[in-house]
């Protein structure tokens, strides 16, 4: 069995390569539904395919309008639990042209291995959005401009 890190920025990689192409079968093939998004602010379950897709769109419009030209995901660490799971945190970057576009935000993911595939069932992150989908994460910097 390929080590945790390893396997956790293997899927991070594919999810986010997915993305950047858009290409929703692919980004799909890696999530489990339902599939739970925990924000600083909210608590949002995806169930259906239908709703899964409205938001990787409104992500990737919201991406492509900030310009960005990569998402870069660094795993900090990562860890098989005793139930099989995939737990790990890793750190988000989103940039055009080598530079940031939003500042830098972390997140903990839970992926289980169904079939052979390593799904995401839920992702704890520092973002302030508080509903789905989201178009542009707002991290600390972006939702002070915001509120101004």
């Amino acid at each position: 069995m390929k080590d945790a890190v390893s396997t956790l920025q293997t899927v991070l990689d594919q999810i986010g390569e997915a993305v950047m192409r858009d290409d929703f079968e692919h980004y799909a093939a890696h999530v489990s539904l339902p599939f739970n998004l925990i924000t600083e602010t909210a608590n949002i379950y995806v169930t259906t395919l239908h709703d899964l897709e409205e938001g990787f769109d409104a992500f990737v419009i919201g991406l492509q309008t900030m310009s960005a030209t990569a998402m870069n995901r660094l795993v900090e660490h990562a860890h098989y639990s005793p139930n099989g799971d995939l737990r790990g945190s890793y750190v988000t970057y989103i940039v055009s042209a080598n530079r940031a576009v939003i500042s830098s935000f972390r997140s903990e993911m839970t992926l289980r291995c169904v079939g052979g595939v390593w799904k995401a069932r839920t992702i704890s992150n520092t973002i302030h959005n508080n509903r789905w989908p989201i178009i542009t994460p707002l991290t600390v910097d972006l939702q002070r401009v915001v509120a101004e």
